[in-house]
């Protein structure tokens, strides 16, 4: 029989959560009783949601793919929430071109944002997440697995 589990008391570090689906999850989790840490690279919106959210939200300006920049983040928030229970790797970005046009250097922006982004989260988490026995959730698009028109 499938259990489900709250989120009520957690603590849940989310990257790309200033807008979109990140933004709306860190919404569900608080309204679930949950702390979330807001880590994105776009201070002004990450701001603004972190004042919609109250106290149980806490703002880290960071790029993932700057890996101390993740550790940094992490850092504060165990600092202030004394761990971290899951993590959603849910930053991404998409450049949309044919791959004859696509610039080299927006090819490489994508996959050090989706992947090695989503593999700094995780690493930088490793220990404040594996201490408390819990979760990771990495988000990825549909293009991970098909591909479409300009997609390179």
């Amino acid at each position: 029989m499938p259990t489900t589990y709250g989120t009520g008391g957690k603590v849940v570090l989310i990257t790309g959560a200033a807008q979109g689906v990140g933004a709306a999850t860190a919404r569900a989790l608080i309204d679930d009783g949950a702390s979330v840490s807001l880590v994105d690279v776009a201070d002004v919106p990450l701001d603004a949601l972190r004042e919609q959210l109250g106290p149980s939200a806490l703002a880290c300006v960071a790029d993932v793919t700057d890996y101390e920049a993740m550790v940094a983040a992490v850092s504060r928030t165990v600092d202030r929430f004394d761990g971290i229970d899951a993590v959603i790797a849910n930053a991404g970005i998409e450049v949309l071109d044919w791959t004859a046009d696509m610039r080299p250097e927006d090819f490489q922006r994508v996959v050090d944002v989706n992947l090695v982004g989503a593999w700094n989260a995780v690493r930088a988490t490793l220990d404040a997440v594996t201490r408390r026995r819990r979760y990771y959730l990495i988000v990825s698009s549909l293009s991970a697995v098909t591909n479409g028109p300009m997609n390179a």
